[in-house]
């Protein structure tokens, strides 16, 4: 016995009963099976419009905390804060931004990335320096796009444990540009405590800010 289940006049799929205990199916049966299917119904849809819902619920609380973080940095300008304090509070409110575990802050000196400043589960590695010839840190500041990582110690280039990270696992890197010109990178490491992979999402709101962030580091320079 089946019968469709349908949901605002659209066939969403069927209600499939087989083999009745004591005989064939009846008119009573199908009656009660047309009405179970409308439940069904219901219940999908339902759950369908609280699916939307929540979604779009937690894409404006990211939005609104992408507003926020990039709030902080204009104020930081604003302030006239020194560069050291700058980099401080992008380390701070990038990692917060995209749920990292770590964030590392490297600006461009010469043929070189120096790390400036981080936030998180790092190991204090100021003053680092790693090449931009050769490292994918390098490619990002040079090609300007971000990138997601889904296995650091292949993909990176380099030793996490160069730039304070040895355990990282994947990594998301932003480059940070003001008015054409490479300032540094944003690299953000393992999502979450699991360490789970960096999303869509997570790239345009870390490429954003990072956006924001060079404004930040080039005005306090």
């Amino acid at each position: 016995l089946g019968v469709p289940i349908v949901i605002h006049g659209q066939a969403w799929g069927n209600l499939y009963l087989t083999e009745k205990q004591g005989g064939e199916f009846s008119e009573q049966d199908e009656e009660a099976a047309v009405i179970l299917a409308d439940w069904a119904a219901v219940a999908i849809d339902n759950a369908r419009v609280y699916e939307t819902s929540e979604r779009r619920r937690h894409e404006l609380e990211r939005a609104f905390r992408g507003l926020e973080a990039t709030r902080d940095v204009a104020v930081a300008i604003g302030g006239e804060i020194a560069l050291e304090h700058v980099l401080e509070l992008i380390a701070k409110r990038g990692r917060a931004l995209v749920g990292a575990r770590s964030l590392v802050i490297m600006l461009r000196n010469g043929e070189e990335l120096v790390v400036q400043a981080s936030a998180g589960h790092v190991q204090k590695m100021r003053g680092a320096r790693v090449p931009i010839a050769g490292s994918t840190l390098g490619q990002v500041l040079e090609h300007r796009r971000p990138e997601r990582i889904t296995d650091v110690a292949a993909r990176l280039g380099i030793s996490p444990g160069d730039i304070g990270v040895p355990d990282a696992q994947t990594a998301l890197l932003a480059p940070m540009v003001y008015r054409d010109r490479a300032l540094g990178v944003l690299a953000a490491f393992d999502r979450g405590e699991d360490g789970s992979m960096f999303g869509e999402d997570d790239e345009q709101m870390l490429r954003a800010f990072a956006a924001s962030a060079a404004t930040a580091v080039a005005m306090a320079q």
